[in-house]
Order: structure tokens, then C-alpha cells, then sequence
């Protein structure tokens, strides 16, 4: 089901109980910004992935790391 802008930010101000007065269409759409790039900083994206082989050395408990590292996932 598709919804326009202008629909979800009546949708928004429905659920809210509340009208354009207290959430002006420029809130809810730093609201929406706000949103997006949390969503954003949280989902990892294929192409900011990279990959990185090691090798185990015995006796050894310990693996190097790229340089580069910022989030290690698994």
C-alpha cells in the first residue's frame, strides 16, 4: 500500500492527536530526516563492507586486524 507525504504527516498528527499548529509540516519532516539517518548509521550497507583473511598460528590466541577496522561483526 502505497501513502503520499502529505498522508502520512496527517496520519502522524492523527495518531498524535494534535494539528499542523503544534507539528508544522517542517518538524515532521526534520522528524522524517532524523529518522532516516538513524536508520541509516545503524544498517550495514553492502557496499561499505569489507572482508579480511587471517591465518591461525598455534599457540597463538590472538588474529591481526585490518588496520582500517571500525565495526568488528562477527
Amino acid at each position: 500500500m502505497a501513502i503520499t507525504h502529505t498522508n502520512f504527516l496527517t496520519q502522524v498528527r492523527n495518531y498524535t492527536e494534535v494539528d499542523s499548529n503544534v507539528l508544522s509540516d517542517t518538524i515532521l519532516d526534520q522528524f522524517i530526516r532524523n529518522v532516516e539517518l538513524d536508520i541509516a548509521g545503524q544498517v550495514d550497507y553492502d557496499d561499505l563492507r569489507k572482508y579480511a583473511n587471517s591465518n591461525t598460528t598455534l599457540g597463538n590466541r590472538y588474529v591481526s586486524m585490518p588496520s582500517d577496522l571500525l565495526i568488528l561483526r562477527s
